[in-house]
């Protein structure tokens, strides 16, 4: 009787070595797929992201407005302290800039919080580029 068991599993063996087998590859083509759409979707997120964060406005404002401090400095109208002061304007808005970015986008509150900035530190060049100290 073990003589006919045995020789069952024996014919069976094959049947239990490609089963087994066979279940690791699958596995691994899951792991492989998952891993994939995990990449893809990470990278599709990044990309929305980076989209979602842009403040193109905002950015081209505070060049020029850097421009109109730098050419206060070099034509006399600003004086280095107030160059200075100006400049931590400046970095005040680049700092709000990136805490509206932080959470990956913009709203328009934040944006209009942002231009309302912009426009204090505008009018804030202005005067010191007006009010008649020289350096």
């Amino acid at each position: 009787m073990k003589t006919g068991s045995s020789l069952h599993h024996f014919y069976l063996l094959p049947y239990i070595n490609r089963a087994t087998h066979h279940q690791p590859h699958q596995e691994d083509t899951v792991k492989r797929i998952v891993s994939i759409l995990l990449a893809v979707t990470f990278v599709l997120g990044l990309g929305l992201s980076a989209m979602a964060q842009k403040t193109p406005v905002v950015d081209n404002r505070e060049k020029r407005q850097q421009k109109r401090i730098k050419q206060g400095v070099k034509s006399g109208t600003l004086t280095k302290r107030e160059a200075v002061k100006l400049e931590a304007g400046q970095a005040k808005t680049h700092a709000l800039e990136a805490k509206a970015k932080s959470d990956g986008r913009v709203t328009v509150k934040e944006r209009a919080k942002l231009q309302r900035r912009e426009n204090k530190t505008s009018r804030r060049i202005y005067k010191q580029k007006h009010d008649n100290q020289n350096r």
